[in-house]
């Protein structure tokens, strides 16, 4: 949670910069980067911001994810801060993924550090949190789409995004066709608008990923619960066997010695009738 994370780097002392927007659950795929681009930080930040704005209109003739119609919505945004979730387009499931990007810099250049985290638990995203980010600030020089600003990257560093796969990023090409089964503008269209008509609110994805959390944390408990009386009861049980087998062997024991001591009674009974 944003606010889990925020906490966080408060306790810690570290600046926002090296922050990402958090995620319920412990083991999530993520992707954090640094990108240094030759523009100044208020052109970047309108481009990301007028990107964001372009996917909520759901049509190819505005700008448009490329990345299987994905669909963003900013939370925060200010002049050096940005945030927001995205909502997968393609497939039955509708997965959130909260992304941030921290702007700095002076004159022509500016430095970005970005963020995107999976709000389901998750190992591997096949690149989905890099082309989060990606999507929102590649230029023309990389075959992307601008609104206000072309923007030029000089450098991306990846301080934590074990897949970051361009080519996944521009799955649908320009004209809109390619990705997600569709092979018209129409047939886009159709999809951009029914994706942008059941967005589910970043609260419904929480919600349902804390449901989804709390569901695994009780079946992992309940196994282990089983698991534990299952051992409790094969322990109880070897220790009731092996009880069982020394009582018979103190039994056979005693028997023996009963046995032994009628025959001695009955030898020395006869051999006093013979004294007699």
């Amino acid at each position: 949670m944003r606010l889990n994370a925020l906490i966080l780097c408060l306790l810690t002392a570290v600046p926002r910069v090296n922050c990402c927007p958090g995620s319920f659950f412990f083991i999530h795929a993520k992707c954090k980067l640094s990108v240094t681009f030759s523009n100044d930080c208020d052109a970047v930040s309108s481009e990301i911001a007028a990107r964001i704005n372009g996917s909520q209109l759901c049509s190819v003739d505005s700008w448009f994810d490329r990345h299987n119609l994905g669909t963003y919505r900013e939370t925060t945004v200010t002049k050096d801060f940005i945030a927001g979730t995205r909502v997968t387009g393609c497939g039955k499931h509708q997965f959130i993924d909260k992304f941030d990007f921290t702007l700095s810099g002076s004159g022509d250049s500016c430095v970005v550090s970005a963020c995107s985290e999976s709000q389901l638990l998750s190992m591997v995203d096949s690149s989905t949190n890099f082309c989060n980010l990606y999507n929102l600030f590649c230029g023309s020089e990389s075959g992307c789409t601008s609104v206000r600003h072309d923007l030029s990257v000089h450098k991306i560093e990846y301080k934590g995004c074990s897949e970051h796969d361009a080519s996944k990023c521009l799955a649908c090409n320009a004209q809109g066709t390619g990705c997600c089964g569709s092979t018209s503008r129409n047939a886009t269209n159709a999809l951009l608008l029914r994706n942008c008509e059941s967005t589910p609110p970043a609260s419904k994805g929480v919600t349902m990923s804390y449901v989804i959390f709390l569901s695994s944390i009780m079946l992992i408990v309940l196994v282990l619960v089983l698991g534990v009386v299952a051992i409790a009861c094969l322990v109880k049980r070897s220790r009731s066997k092996r009880r069982s087998t020394r009582y018979s062997e103190m039994d056979s024991e005693s028997d023996g010695s009963e046995r032994f001591m009628q025959r001695e009674y009955s030898y020395r009974s006869t051999a006093s009738v013979y004294a007699n």
